[in-house]
């Protein structure tokens, strides 16, 4: 009889490995990169960490990262709205 906590777990869209060199890993559950995390937070209309999750095809796990993805969303947001002013 299999036991239920020896199941395997659902393998992660992509591994460490396969992360870009350079980019900081801002979410290690979904091994989510900062640079993924401001191109969605780009890309989406409503803006919330829930929004950048869906837009990355992933959902929240341990909630570790929230805040640092929230962070990077303000950041991305006064950037655009600072270019818009400049024109």
């Amino acid at each position: 009889m299999a036991k239920p906590y020896l199941q395997q777990r659902a393998p992660i869209k992509k591994t460490l490995a396969e992360a870009s060199p350079l980019a900081m890993i801002v979410c290690s559950c979904n091994v989510l990169s900062e640079h993924e995390v401001r191109t969605a937070a780009s890309a989406v209309a409503r803006r919330t960490a829930s929004d950048v999750y869906g837009c990355l095809g992933c959902s929240p796990q341990c909630g570790r990262c929230a805040r640092t993805i929230r962070k990077i969303i303000d950041e991305t947001l006064h950037a655009a709205n600072a270019n818009q002013k400049s024109y």
